[in-house]
C-alpha cells in the first residue's frame, strides 16, 4: 500500500510548500483582516457565545433586528463526514489549508483521468494560482472556493466512470459532492449541476452513436443513486435553507407594489437588475490574457514609479491605491485565466482528435455567455426566466468558475495525450498556426474594443472629480498598463508555443518540456498574484475578533443589561456592516440573504430613518454625530420588548400596512393584515396598570411576565418568521396563537391575570433530518470501503 502512494508524497509536499509561499503571513501567525471574514465573526458572535457555553442556538438578534442563523452559522447538518473533515482542516492555518485542498482536488482528479503525475502537478498549479480563486480567498470567501474545489473530483469522477467504467471514480463523486454541498455555497453547487448535466448529455450522445444506450442507462442509474446518497447527509441544511429562502430576498416574493421595494422579482427570486450587477462586458473578456485590460482592480496598489497619476499625487509612498478598474461592474478584480493556460486550451482544441473536446469547448462558451450577464441579455434573460432556480443567484461573473475548472481538466487530459502518444507533426504545425491566428485575432479585437471604450467610466468622477488633468493621467496609466500586459501575453504565448515546437523537433526532452511548461504556468500566475494581492490584509492578532473595531460609545452601552437595539446614523454602511451587531442587537447589519420583509422595511422606512418604525423595533439608542464624535443618544419613545396596545387596525393590503406604520404611534396602535382578522382575539386591554416585560432573554427562548385584570392584545418587538411553526408561543405552558403585525413583528392576545409567556424557536423536524444525515454518512463510509475492497480483490486476481 505504501509503495503505491509513495510516488505522490513529493507532489503533496510541493503543494504544501506553494500553499505556504502564497499565504506565508499565516505561517507567521497573522490573521486575514478581510471585510467578509471580520463581518462573519461579527454576525455570528451571539452563536459563538452560546457555543462556548456548550449550547447551540438557531436564531440571532444581532443583525436586522433578528433572523435565523441558517445561512450564517450553526451545526444544522447530520453530515459527520463534513464535520470530521472540517475538524481536521482546522488543524492547519485557514487559507494555507484552503489553497492546499484546491491543489489536491485538481491533482488527484487529473490522476483519476489517467493523466501523468508530472503533467497533473504543473496543470494543478494553474487552478490554485488562478486570480479569481486567490482573490476570493483574500476576500475570505472560503466556502465558495471549497465548494468549487470539491466539485472538481465530481466532474472528473463523472467522466472517468462513464468513459473508463472506473469504480474508484464513484468514491470521488460521492465524497466530492458530499463536501461541496456541505460547504454550502449553493451557487457554485448549482454550476456543478449544470456541468454534470451537460457531461451526462454528451455521453448519452456517445451511447446513441455507439449503440450502448442500455449500458449507459445502467451506469446512469448507479450515478443517480450515488448522487442522492452523497447529498442526503446534508438533508437538514438543504431543507432548512430551502425553507428559509422562501422568506428571503433571494427566493421570496414581496407583496408590495411600490417603487422603493425592488429587492425581489415579480415571481419571486432576485430582481434581474440587482442579480446582474456583476456582469462582464464583451471587452472585458480580453483579461483572460491581459489582466489589466479594464484596469485590473478597483483597489489597485500601483507602483508609484510605474504610474504617472501616482507620481502626480506625490504621496511619497512606493505604492498608491488607485481605482484603476473602469468596467461595468460596481467593483472588480481581474479574472486572469493565464496566457499559458489560454494558449494550451486553444492549441489542444485544434490538435486533439478526442471528440470530448467539444464538451469542454461547449462548457467554456456557456460559462462565458453566462458571465456576460446583462451584456448578453438576449441569452441570459431566457436563463433567468426559465432555468429553474437561476433567478435565486446574483453575480453572473461567478459562472466563469465553470471554465476555470473544466479548461484545466481538459488541458491536463489533452497534454497527456500530446506527450504520451505519437506526435502528428503536420497536424501539430497546422494546429499551432491556427492557435496563434485565433489568439492574435482575439487580441486585436480586444485591443480595438478596449481602445474605443475610451478607458473611462462614470465612476471616475468619484475619484478625480472635475480634475481633467488627473483624469487624463488616469487614462494614460490604464492605456499603458494594458499595452504592457499585451506584450507580456505575447511573450508568454511565444515561449509556450516555442517549448512545444522544440519538443516536437526533438530539441528538448519530454521531461524537460513538461517541467518548463509547469514553471511557465507558475511564474505567469504567481507574478500576477503578487500584483493584486497585498499581504497587508494580514495583521498580527491572536484571533480575528481582535480586528473588530471597538468604538468609544460601546463602553457606555455595555452598562445597559436590558435587551434593546441600536441604530447607527453615523455609518454610511449601516445596512452593509455587522460591526455594531458584534456587541449589541442591531437594526442594521449585512446579509446577502436577509428576510425580504425586512428589506422592504429598509427600502420604505429604515433607509429614511423613520422614527415610528425605529420605535416599534425597540431602538433604545441612536448613535449620532456630535461635533465629530460618535455618541449614543437614548430614544425615549422606544416601545420596549412588548406592550399592550389600545387600538387594532386592519390593512386592506401590504401597501396600506407598510405605509400606515410610517405615521402611527406604535405604543397605541397596531396594524394587521385583514387576512388575519379571525386568527385570534383582538380585545383591547383596559387596565391602566397592566404590564408586560421581558423576564429572561435567550435568542431561542424569550420569557415574559404579564399582569392585567382584563387581558388584551400585545405587540412584541421581535421579527416575524414562520410564526406558529418554528416560532411558537406558550402562555403558562399552553400553546397560543401568534399573529404577524406591523408588517413584520409578532403579536398575540394575552389573557387576564399574571402569566408566564414563552416564545420558543425550535426548527421543526431538524433532529429527524440530522439522524437521516448521520445514517447516510455511515452509508457513504461503508460504500467507499466496499469499493476499495472490491477493486483491491479484482487487482490481485
Amino acid at each position: 500500500m505504501l509503495e503505491k502512494i509513495k510516488p505522490y508524497f513529493l507532489y503533496i509536499g510541493l503543494f504544501a510548500l506553494v500553499s505556504c509561499l502564497i499565504f506565508y503571513p499565516e505561517v507567521q501567525g497573522k490573521e486575514l483582516s478581510a471585510h467578509d471574514l471580520v463581518s462573519w465573526h461579527e454576525a455570528s458572535k451571539e452563536w459563538k457565545d452560546y457555543k462556548d457555553k456548550g449550547e447551540g442556538i438557531y436564531w440571532t438578534n444581532r443583525i436586522f433586528s433578528g433572523m435565523p442563523l441558517h445561512t450564517i452559522a450553526g451545526n444544522e447538518s447530520g453530515n459527520y463526514i463534513g464535520y470530521i473533515f472540517g475538524t481536521i482542516k482546522e488543524m492547519a492555518p485557514n487559507n494555507i489549508s484552503n489553497i492546499f485542498i484546491v491543489f489536491i482536488c485538481i491533482f488527484f482528479s487529473l490522476v483519476l483521468l489517467h493523466v501523468n503525475k508530472k503533467i497533473a502537478f504543473g496543470v494543478s498549479l494553474a487552478l490554485g494560482l488562478n486570480t479569481w480563486i486567490l482573490g476570493s480567498l483574500y476576500a475570505a470567501h472560503s466556502t465558495k472556493i471549497l465548494s468549487l474545489a470539491f466539485l472538481v473530483p465530481v466532474v472528473a469522477g463523472h467522466i472517468s466512470y462513464l468513459r473508463y467504467k472506473n469504480l474508484v471514480a464513484l468514491i470521488f463523486i460521492i465524497l466530492g459532492l458530499n463536501l461541496s454541498v456541505a460547504y454550502g455555497h449553493y451557487q457554485i453547487v448549482y454550476y456543478g449541476v449544470i456541468i454534470n448535466v451537460l457531461i451526462a448529455l454528451y455521453f448519452l450522445y456517445e451511447a446513441f452513436i455507439q449503440k450502448t444506450v442500455k449500458n449507459y442507462a445502467i451506469r446512469g442509474c448507479i450515478l443517480l443513486v450515488i448522487v442522492i446518497i452523497a447529498a442526503l447527509p446534508n438533508l437538514s441544511q438543504l431543507l432548512l435553507v430551502n425553507d428559509y429562502n422562501k422568506e428571503t430576498m433571494r427566493g421570496g416574493k414581496t407583496e408590495l407594489i411600490k417603487p422603493e421595494a425592488n429587492s425581489t422579482g415579480k415571481e419571486g427570486g432576485l430582481d434581474i437588475n440587482y442579480a446582474f450587477s456583476w456582469s462582464y462586458s464583451w471587452s472585458e473578456l480580453i483579461n483572460f490574457l491581459a489582466p489589466d485590460a479594464m484596469g485590473g482592480s478597483s483597489n489597485y496598489k500601483v507602483k508609484t514609479k510605474s504610474s504617472k497619476l501616482a507620481q502626480a499625487m506625490n504621496t511619497g509612498e512606493d505604492k498608491v491605491t488607485i481605482p484603476m478598474y473602469w468596467g461595468i461592474q460596481p467593483f472588480a478584480e481581474a479574472n486572469y485565466l493565464g496566457a499559458c493556460i489560454f494558449f494550451l486550451f486553444v492549441f489542444l482544441l485544434f490538435y486533439s482528435r478526442d471528440k470530448i473536446k467539444y464538451l469542454f469547448l461547449g462548457l467554456f462558451l456557456l460559462s462565458v455567455f453566462m458571465g456576460l450577464g446583462r451584456s448578453f441579455i438576449e441569452f441570459n434573460q431566457i436563463l433567468f426566466d426559465y432555468l429553474p432556480l437561476y433567478n435565486k443567484f446574483r453575480t453572473p461573473t461567478m459562472s466563469l468558475s465553470i471554465l476555470t475548472i473544466t479548461s484545466i481538466l481538459f488541458i491536463g487530459y489533452g497534454l497527456h495525450s500530446f506527450f504520451f502518444k505519437e506526435i502528428e507533426k503536420p497536424r501539430f504545425l497546422q494546429s499551432l498556426k491556427y492557435t496563434y491566428g485565433l489568439i492574435l485575432f482575439f487580441i486585436v479585437v480586444g485591443y480595438i474594443s478596449i481602445s474605443n471604450a475610451g478607458y473611462t467610466s462614470p465612476a471616475d468622477n468619484q475619484f478625480v472629480g472635475n480634475n481633467k488633468e488627473a483624469l487624463n493621467l488616469l487614462i494614460e496609466d490604464r492605456m499603458s498598463f494594458f499595452k504592457k500586459d499585451l506584450f507580456r501575453a505575447l511573450l508568454i504565448l511565444s515561449i509556450a508555443g516555442g517549448l512545444l515546437y522544440f519538443y516536437v523537433k526533438e530539441s528538448i526532452s519530454k521531461k524537460t518540456t513538461i517541467s518548463l511548461i509547469s514553471i511557465l504556468i507558475f511564474l505567469d500566475l504567481f507574478t500576477i498574484h503578487l500584483r493584486y494581492h497585498e499581504n497587508d490584509v494580514f495583521q498580527k492578532a491572536k484571533n480575528v475578533e481582535e480586528l473588530i473595531p471597538n468604538e468609544a460609545y460601546n463602553q457606555y452601552l455595555e452598562q445597559d443589561k436590558t435587551h434593546f437595539r441600536i441604530f447607527n446614523t453615523t455609518s454610511q454602511s449601516v445596512f452593509s456592516s455587522n460591526t455594531d451587531g458584534y456587541r449589541f442587537s442591531n437594526v442594521g447589519g449585512y446579509s446577502p440573504a436577509k428576510l425580504y420583509r425586512y428589506q422592504d422595511l429598509i427600502d420604505v422606512h429604515l433607509s429614511k430613518g423613520n422614527f415610528p418604525v425605529l420605535n416599534m423595533l425597540n431602538t433604545k439608542y441612536i448613535i449620532v454625530d456630535n461635533q465629530g464624535q460618535k455618541i449614543p443618544q437614548q430614544n425615549p419613545d422606544a416601545c420596549g420588548n412588548a406592550w399592550f396596545i389600545k387600538e387594532v387596525k386592519f390593512a386592506k393590503n401590504a401597501n396600506e400596512e407598510i405605509d400606515s406604520i410610517g405615521t402611527f404611534n406604535p405604543k397605541n396602535s397596531v396594524w394587521i393584515d385583514q387576512r388575519f382578522k379571525n386568527e385570534t382575539n383582538y380585545g383591547i386591554n383596559t387596565d391602566p396598570n397592566a404590564s408586560i416585560s421581558l423576564s429572561k432573554y435567550h435568542p431561542d427562548n424569550m420569557e415574559y411576565s404579564s399582569s392585567s385584570t382584563t387581558g388584551g392584545f400585545v405587540v412584541f418587538s421581535e421579527i416575524w418568521y414562520k410564526g406558529n411553526e418554528d416560532w411558537n408561543l406558550y402562555i403558562n405552558g399552553k400553546p397560543q396563537k401568534l399573529v404577524r403585525v406591523n408588517y413584520l413583528l409578532r403579536g398575540a392576545y394575552i389573557p387576564a391575570g399574571n402569566n408566564k409567556i414563552e416564545m420558543k424557536f425550535k426548527v421543526t423536524k431538524l433532529e429527524r433530518y440530522k439522524m437521516i444525515g448521520a445514517c447516510f454518512s455511515l452509508l457513504i463510509v461503508i460504500l467507499s470501503v466496499g469499493i476499495i475492497y472490491f477493486e483491491k480483490r479484482k487487482s490481485t486476481k
